[in-house]
């Protein structure tokens, strides 16, 4: 049986070719193409060798190789083309089916070229989309192993380490830095770079920083694809900006933030005239900077909580060592009444009040306060009253207490940049004489009974611990029955209402007068209530203390 004899075409693949199409579908569009031709359809290789066949091909037919051979039997042949995509070149061997009819090889070749081309499209397709899930899948990948990097890194510094590796290696990139805020969120600081090249650092360096403060200033993210695109992009911020660096470039900055809290920029640059950073590689550095940044809060955060809870723990340490500095029970002196009040801020204060007597009966009243409201003024504050006690036991003046207080604690007040304001009374019962020094301190506060009038005892000198060579002179004066002395600390009269006005020196002198007929620890509760009524809150910015001496008996002795 020949060729001639069949209603029969052969399709013949030219040697290195082959169809990327499976044998099943294959088979399916040879049955079509034989049931629309009306042919018998059958495949072969250069060779002759039988590829694929319909179902009704003859099997005994034989295909010849060369379809120049056939031309003489009116078999006509046809080169197809697919083009780039697929470079086969198919030879299509027709014959007449009757005779005077007009070859269909051309039609079955534009139908087989057709469908390939479909299967050639669909095949591309199918290998766009798993290039992109394998893409997708290695991002994920990426955060993946991103994220349980960072999971368990609290410390800013090996964040930053962590997330510019990554970058760098998931991005090919020749440099990365990263840039954090500072705590005004004004400036940039570097917090870490990793360079491979030295090509020009310096001018590269500068151009990188220009660019990551224009993302950090405005939020916003570049893409810088080349030289000339940097030129460009510079200009649209600074027109006046000369690029620094002379070679080739591409980079991309990215700002690190989380809502609408800048947190710094991070960038990276590939250097000479390979291949630049495209659109996708900055979804992919947004992410990356994304998880940093979230990464960045979060130890801020914790950071943030550890210091306030080390606040929070010195405040209750100083707070604990003021109250222990508070005298533990009141002298009784015949003809005195004495009384004391210390009401504590939200945060520690410097206030320190006591009183004791010595051996020959008199009685000492001190009342400071230490700049600063922190653990140092609770130390210092405690010193203060070791050395003062120490001085009145040794029956010191008043005066010569105080100079001796500044010289034991110069040194240590000059270096922790602290001050104390003191005020030291002597009382002598039997002689109803006081003798009154003040360091720098708010003026005692003296109501005459007899004369129903009130006096401020004020002083010249300077706070203890801003001057070594201290000299102090002191006042003595006669109290007599129904006189009152008040002494407080600053707190008192700097007490801050809601509309922003201060108790003042003035109204506690009105307050004092109005109920001087009552007993001291009358008055000084009454005090008490009535600052906290004049503010309307319990919240003090600062201390009170107040210390009220009144003489009850002017016959009394001791």
């Amino acid at each position: 049986m020949t060729l001639m004899e069949q209603d029969t075409v052969a399709i013949e693949l030219p040697e290195q070719n082959r169809l990327p199409i499976s044998e099943i579908r294959l088979l399916d569009i040879l049955e079509h193409l034989s049931r629309v031709s009306g042919y018998h359809l059958a495949l072969t290789d250069h060779t002759g060798q039988l590829v694929a066949k319909t179902e009704e091909f003859p099997p005994g037919v034989l295909l010849e190789s060369d379809p120049l051979r056939l031309q003489a039997h009116s078999v006509e042949q046809m080169a197809v083309d697919f083009g780039p995509d697929f470079s086969s070149v198919w030879y299509l061997l027709a014959v007449q089916r009757l005779k005077g009819q007009i070859s269909p090889t051309r039609v079955l070749a534009s139908s087989l070229e057709e469908i390939v081309r479909t299967e050639l499209a669909h095949e591309k397709e199918i290998e766009s989309m798993s290039r992109e899930i394998l893409s997708r899948y290695e991002e994920v990948n990426l955060f993946y192993d991103l994220s349980d990097e960072l999971a368990s890194v609290f410390k800013i510094d090996k964040i930053v380490r962590i997330v510019l590796r990554k970058a760098q290696e998931i991005l090919f990139a020749d440099a990365a830095w990263i840039f954090l805020a500072d705590t005004e969120e004004d400036e940039l600081t570097l917090a870490r770079k990793h360079i491979k090249t030295q090509i020009e650092a310096e001018a590269y360096e500068k151009d990188i920083f220009t660019l990551c403060t224009w993302s950090f200033l405005y939020n916003q993210a570049f893409l810088i694809e080349c030289r000339d695109d940097l030129i460009r992009q510079a200009a649209e911020y600074d027109v006046d900006y000369q690029v620094q660096f002379a070679g080739e470039l591409s980079a991309i900055i990215s700002p690190i933030f989380v809502k609408d809290r800048r947190l710094g920029v991070m960038a990276i640059a590939r250097f000479g005239a390979g291949e630049s950073y495209t659109g996708e590689d900055m979804k992919l550095m947004t992410a990356i900077s994304s998880m940093g940044a979230v990464a960045i809060y979060n130890s801020q955060l914790i950071e943030k909580v550890k210091k306030e809870e080390v606040a929070r723990k010195e405040l209750e340490i100083a707070s604990t060592i003021q109250r222990n500095l508070l005298p533990a029970e009141i002298p009784c002196i015949p003809g005195v009444e004495l009384a004391s009040k210390y009401l504590a801020a939200n945060k520690v204060g410097g206030d320190y009040l006591d009183y004791l007597l010595d051996e020959q009966g008199n009685l000492y009243l001190v009342i400071a306060d230490v700049s600063g409201h922190n653990i140092g003024a609770g130390i210092l504050m405690a010193s203060s009253r070791s050395v003062i006690r120490m001085n009145i036991l040794a029956q010191r003046s008043p005066a010569e207490i105080l100079e001796m207080t500044n010289k034991v604690l110069y040194d240590d007040l000059d270096r922790s940049d602290l001050f104390l304001s003191a005020m030291v009374c002597r009382y002598e019962p039997a002689s109803r004489m006081l003798e009154l020094a003040n360091a720098g301190h708010n003026p005692a506060y003296l109501w005459r009974a007899q004369e129903q009038q009130g006096y401020w005892i004020n002083s010249d000198h300077f706070f203890i611990g801003l001057e070594r060579n201290f000299e102090m002179s002191s006042q003595t004066l006669r109290l007599t029955a129904g006189d009152l002395l008040v002494l407080y600390t600053d707190g008192l009269v700097e007490a801050t209402n809601t509309e922003g006005e201060r108790y003042e020196m003035k109204r506690l002198a009105k307050a004092i007068q109005a109920n001087s007929r009552l007993s001291a620890s009358e008055l000084i509760d009454y005090l008490s209530r009535d600052v906290q009524k004049f503010m309307k809150h319990t919240h003090f910015d600062d201390d009170i203390s107040v210390l009220i001496l009144k003489i009850i008996d002017e016959s009394s002795t001791l």
